[in-house]
């Protein structure tokens, strides 16, 4: 069973401490899947290697540096769902979750100073009365990420 749609998000794991997750939603379960920091660094020296081998130097590799996760995340959507549960995950099965919450990320533009920010989106799975809140860098103009997740609990 393929997933339906799957999230690269941060989530606050301490005090000024973030871990990146990968959450993948499957018809009857939620996978959330941790990155630990020996996990990032075992992916990053494969792509650093990778990129020797293919002939590209420091400025290659330092440029590939920032699609290591995105390609991670892809290459767990192609996954099934027991293979993904190998990696460090953690399953929630759909009838536990009690209310799914998204908010976009917005970008803002000062004119002025010509300058840009971006706020950071949300998602929060209420899951037995508990919370677990994620931030996330989408901002969703096309609606297909809030259409899904508003969706998910009804069918």
């Amino acid at each position: 069973m393929n997933c339906e749609l799957a999230l690269l998000l941060s989530k606050k794991s301490g005090f000024l401490k973030r871990e990146s997750s990968i959450v993948t939603f499957f018809k009857d379960e939620v996978l959330v899947t941790v990155i630990t920091k020996s996990k990032q660094k075992e992916l990053f020296k494969q792509k650093k290697e990778d990129i020797k081998n293919s002939g590209g130097g420091f400025i290659k590799q330092t440029f590939a540096m920032t699609n290591v996760l995105p390609e991670y995340m892809a290459k767990i959507k192609l996954m099934n769902k027991e293979d993904i549960k190998k990696e460090n995950t953690t399953s929630i099965l759909k009838s536990k979750i009690e209310k799914i919450k998204f908010t976009p990320a917005s970008r803002s533009v000062d004119y002025d100073n010509g300058g840009s920010s971006q706020t950071q989106g949300k998602l929060i799975l209420y899951v037995n009365k508990e919370k677990i809140k994620f931030t996330h860098p989408y901002e969703d103009n096309t609606k297909e990420i809030r259409t899904y997740i508003n969706n998910y609990l009804n069918y």
